[in-house]
């Protein structure tokens, strides 16, 4: 039966039950074209697709790729795939004629490129070109590095690569006296030294792809027993308990041999705890209690000579004083409320100095109790007067040099007004201040 058969058939039973013309989708004719558009155009595939570069990031490889784009095209879709799997590992969509994917795959992957171009929403045909990701990661290994008398003894404990197996991968070693460079097959090398002196040997490894690593394999010592010296200064010289944070400082470091990045430091501080010294960092030690103290740096060379310089001595006091804490109350009208919006004081110390100063505060307006609220910046009602205290948040002040400190107490109002100030040290002694006002003016 034609289309035009049923619509009739349709037509005339659905005006015979006096419904209105419901006519399937699927029957309905193809919307009129307006007269003189055009459909769009498709645009034409792209030429000239390239793989420009394959490169080695730290979260895997780079493919980039570039091509030229056809007539009437506006944007482009773009996906890298793994031809074996089908796995889209990366996709884009652009204007530009040049991509860069990212590619989290082992080398050996074979990767396709595919760009679809489009003229606003029309697709166009696309274009691929794959490409195998080589091997650009050099070998790795650990050495064990063994001396008996002049004798060095070279032996690997760990070889691996990425692609290349292990009987593949090329090592060669040199001695760092001047002999050739000599090709290493078994599990260990021997070399003879020709007399008293400090070599660094390093080992050379080459895998198939031709990607090569050089690695340090430590320090070879014929002859050497005198130990390094250095001159070092502790400071400050005078400090407080489990406050103050002293340091030391290199004034000179010196060896027969070995240069002095290649001498291990480490700080023995006198109180029974020791920290190592790396080179080109910083070394610094709070002391737990009062005490003189006199630190002292272990230096170890390269052939293992030890020696303990000492430095000045520390004198490490205990801070047991807390600090003195005031409020400054309102020189005028101190019964307003407006004149505790903000409140100020002073805040001392005689000994590791004020750390920090906390103001809380709570109130009473008629029968109820209210705490102060720094982070939401209002007074929120509690239920009773402690209530109101463990409700409250302090306000966190860090004071002046000369000890002076100053908050906000948001909109205070008429009511019992209750402060409390707590000034904490260095050495964690605290000290309280409560100051109660009843404020019967705006």
């Amino acid at each position: 039966m034609s289309g035009r058969l049923v619509r009739a058939v349709l037509g005339v039973l659905v005006g015979a039950v006096g419904l209105p013309a419901l006519v399937p989708a699927a029957l309905a004719p193809p919307p009129a074209v307006a007269a003189g558009a055009q459909p769009p155009t498709p645009p034409a595939g792209v030429t000239r697709l390239a793989v420009d570069a394959v490169t080695l990031g730290p979260d895997g490889y780079q493919v980039t790729t570039s091509w030229q784009a056809g007539s009437a095209t506006s944007s482009f879709r773009v996906s890298a795939e793994d031809v074996a799997t089908g796995a889209v590992l990366d996709r884009a969509s652009l204007t530009g004629t040049r991509w860069t994917a990212a590619v989290d795959e082992p080398a050996g992957t074979r990767v396709q490129v595919a760009v679809t171009p489009y003229h606003d929403r029309v697709r166009g045909p696309a274009s691929r070109v794959s490409v195998r990701l080589p091997d650009l990661t050099a070998p790795t290994g650990t050495f064990r590095l063994d001396r008996r008398h002049r004798v060095a003894t070279l032996a690997w404990t760990a070889l691996q690569d990425d692609t290349s197996a292990r009987a593949d991968i090329g090592r060669f070693v040199r001695w760092g006296d001047g002999s050739p460079r000599e090709r290493w097959t078994g599990r260990s090398l021997d070399h003879r030294y020709p007399g008293p002196g400090l070599w660094h040997p390093t080992v050379r490894l080459v895998d198939q792809a031709g990607n090569a690593a050089v690695l340090p394999v430590g320090a070879v010592v014929v002859g050497d027993h005198v130990a390094p010296t250095g001159v070092f200064s502790a400071s400050p010289t005078a400090g407080w308990a489990t406050f103050t944070r002293v340091g030391i400082t290199e004034l000179a470091l010196h060896d027969d041999l070995s240069a002095a990045e290649d001498i291990r430091r480490s700080v023995v501080w006198g109180d029974g705890s020791r920290s190592p010294w790396p080179v080109d960092a910083e070394v610094e030690h709070v002391y737990a209690g009062a005490g003189v103290f006199t630190p002292r740096v272990v230096l170890v060379d390269e052939a293992g000579n030890r020696a303990r310089v000492g430095a000045n001595p520390v004198t490490v006091s205990r801070d047991d004083v807390a600090p003195s804490v005031s409020l400054h109350l309102p020189t005028r009208h101190p019964e307003a409320a407006r004149r505790w919006r903000v409140v100020h004081g002073r805040a001392v110390d005689v000994g590791t100095g004020v750390a920090v100063v906390r103001v809380e505060a709570v109130q009473r307006r008629g029968s109820g109790w209210y705490a102060y609220r720094p982070g939401r910046g209002r007074w929120e009602p509690a239920a009773s007067r402690d209530r109101a205290w463990r409700k409250a948040r302090p306000v966190t002040v860090l004071p002046t040099s000369a000890g002076r400190w100053l908050c906000s107490l948001g909109s205070v109002r008429q009511g019992r007004l209750a402060v409390r100030v707590v000034a904490r040290d260095g050495a964690r002694n605290s000290s309280t201040t409560v100051h109660r006002q009843l404020l019967t003016g705006p």
